[in-house]
């Protein structure tokens, strides 16, 4: 095999798992040797042994050092976008980096171009994309309430009724009547939207 892959290249087939599942001996570029999934490697998932997120993140602390915010909640807002975004091993990857969600440049290459525009952090609040399926960048981030995130989630049901277009917790809210009591008239029970919006309970 003479392909390569990111830093890494194949050298010989280290054993088969199951029937199909190969892992080859890799040497990295810089000059470690490490054992992966063949699947993993070609398809992007592992491109090195490990030394280029270990370098990115040693330049990160080294370059913000300096500005006194390393492990504040902003500093761990800012880091924390980008594991999820581009660190493959990340637990969230799958629900960001793998979906296609970056982080703007200006932000990726300076903690301090983020603390500039989105500003200090507030008490209670955590960084929210107002397009859910959008990037992390100037335009779409907020800092919000754990509430407001909770609405702003892509899996969120809405439901129209008399006009307006709502969550079960916005719902909630203006009826009085539990998000969950009304979720069960709806997906267990069968009740139409009217009924499951509007009966009180008894």
């Amino acid at each position: 095999m003479e392909e390569k892959y990111g830093l890494l290249k194949p050298i010989e087939l280290s054993y088969i798992k199951g029937k199909y599942e190969q892992f080859w001996l890799f040497k990295c570029d810089c000059g470690n040797l490490k054992v992966s999934r063949l699947y993993d490697v070609k398809r992007g998932k592992i491109n090195s042994c490990g030394c280029i997120h270990k370098k990115q993140l040693a330049e990160r602390n080294k370059a913000n050092a300096k500005h006194g915010y390393f492990g504040t909640p902003i500093y761990n807002s800012w880091s924390g976008i980008i594991e999820r975004c581009y660190n493959p091993k990340s637990g969230n990857y799958n629900m960001y980096g793998a979906k296609g969600i970056t982080m703007c440049e200006r932000w990726r290459s300076s903690f301090e171009n983020f603390l500039e525009d989105m500003g200090e952090r507030p008490q209670g609040t955590s960084i929210d994309r107002i397009d859910v399926y959008g990037n992390y960048c100037p335009e779409n981030c907020r800092w919000v309430d754990a509430k407001t995130q909770a609405r702003n989630r892509t899996n969120n049901v809405r439901y129209e009724y008399d006009g307006k277009n709502l969550t079960l917790a916005e719902w909630s809210e203006i009826t009085g009547i539990k998000a969950d009591t009304m979720h069960s008239r709806i997906r267990k029970q069968g009740w139409s939207i009217e009924d499951a919006l509007t009966r009180k309970v008894k």
